[in-house]
């Protein structure tokens, strides 16, 4: 396959300020070179131009959760997250495989609908992992391991290191294990995956609830787990916050994707910057609004020097949403934001050497939103509801 250039009213490359009249040569799949249109030297007969379009690299997803889908929201009974999480298990208590196999398709198709290359997944059902394989989205799929009960834990993850077994790393996906939540993984469970993984992908202090549990052993997380069957009557409250927890339990790794992190304080994450590990921040802006978690304190945590990445939840799959969601809520720059949405993302999830920007080198996953009118600034074409296109 030969080289093809394509002329753009915009290159948006990421990891350097977009270019006005530039250009990006594609070979074989690969970004070979990019720059301004006037120091292209090239085969003008490769030339493809782009009437008004901004060129920019595919999105990356951080965290997409399909199995706590609770169905369309308006069939939800309105509450607080503990209340989502009740009615997203019931739901997938009574998924049969195929309709979590339907759903998961679906998922995928919305997913490539909406410009993403590369998505991380918490999941029990790690058979979504050939599906992803063949659909050529890079994936990091993390298999949760849930139950809270310290006398059982040894027979669980007996069970879930022999699941893990079946499954290979390829060039696209990345297979790795991680605790569901917190308060649904005993503490022993967390130890044994932090000395086998790498990576682990946990959501924690995403409400004010979970706190209570730490510190007091009671409230709606107490009571969403008698009504699993699942509390340990023997555990003690550490009487700390979920990060505390994470971090006195031992249960951190090299590289730790923390998803929502709304309740938290500068104390907590003064503790996470003193540790010798990476932790990247996911946030969730639409879904912390809908089930009026509160806001996560993002600008504190980009000041801190954290990782920030986006990403979504089953009802919730077009990542340019959540853009502009970040961009009314959080007050960062529109570049700062499709940072979190490419190369932050890239990096948390590993990709950062195929995928998160337009660098010679890399995957040439790239998309284009057009005006016919002309194009002023790049960034609000990118913001705006116009149709993606993938480039080829």
């Amino acid at each position: 396959m030969g080289d093809k250039t394509f002329f753009a009213d915009w290159i948006v490359p990421i990891t350097r300020p977009p270019l006005q009249k530039g250009f990006v040569t594609i070979k074989d799949g690969i970004i070979k070179d990019l720059g301004a249109q006037s120091d292209f030297t090239g085969d003008p007969s490769k030339i493809i131009p782009l009437d008004h379009a901004v060129v920019f690299p595919a999105l990356i997803n951080s965290m997409f959760h399909p199995d706590f889908s609770a169905g369309r929201r308006g069939l939800i009974p309105k509450g607080n997250f503990i209340t989502w999480l009740h009615a997203a298990r019931n739901r997938s208590a009574n998924q049969s495989a195929s309709d979590y196999q339907s759903q998961a398709l679906s998922a995928l198709r919305n997913i490539l609908e909406a410009g993403t290359a590369a998505v991380g997944i918490r999941t029990r059902h790690p058979e979504i992992g050939s599906h992803l394989e063949n659909s050529g989205i890079y994936s990091a799929i993390f298999h949760t391991v849930a139950g809270f009960k310290h006398y059982c834990a040894s027979e669980i993850w007996r069970q879930s290191k022999q699941k893990f077994r079946n499954w290979q790393n390829t060039q696209h996906t990345h297979h790795h294990l991680s605790g569901e939540f917190l308060f649904t993984a005993a503490p022993l469970l967390l130890l044994e995956i932090a000395k086998v993984e790498q990576r682990i992908a946990l959501p924690i202090a995403v409400c004010h609830d979970e706190e209570h549990f730490f510190l007091r052993r009671n409230g709606a997380i107490y009571q969403y787990l008698l009504s699993q069957d699942d509390m340990d009557y023997r555990w003690r409250p550490p009487q700390v916050s979920p990060v505390q927890f994470l971090l006195n339990g031992g249960f951190a790794v090299n590289d730790n994707i923390l998803s929502h992190m709304v309740h938290v304080s500068e104390e907590d994450l003064d503790a996470l910057n003193q540790y010798p590990m990476d932790f990247h921040i996911c946030l969730h802006p639409r879904f912390d609004r809908v089930w009026e978690l509160g806001t996560a304190p993002a600008t504190l945590m980009q000041k801190k020097g954290f990782n920030l990445c986006l990403g979504t939840f089953a009802e919730h799959l077009d990542l340019r949403k959540e853009m502009r969601s970040a961009l009314a809520e959080y007050g960062f720059k529109p570049d700062e934001i499709l940072e979190m949405a490419t190369i932050n993302g890239a990096v948390a999830l590993g990709f950062e050497d195929q995928l998160g920007s337009m660098d010679p080198g890399k995957q040439a996953r790239l998309f284009m939103v057009t005006d016919k009118s002309g194009i002023g600034d790049p960034y609000d074409l990118i913001f705006s509801n116009a149709k993606l296109q993938p480039l080829s």
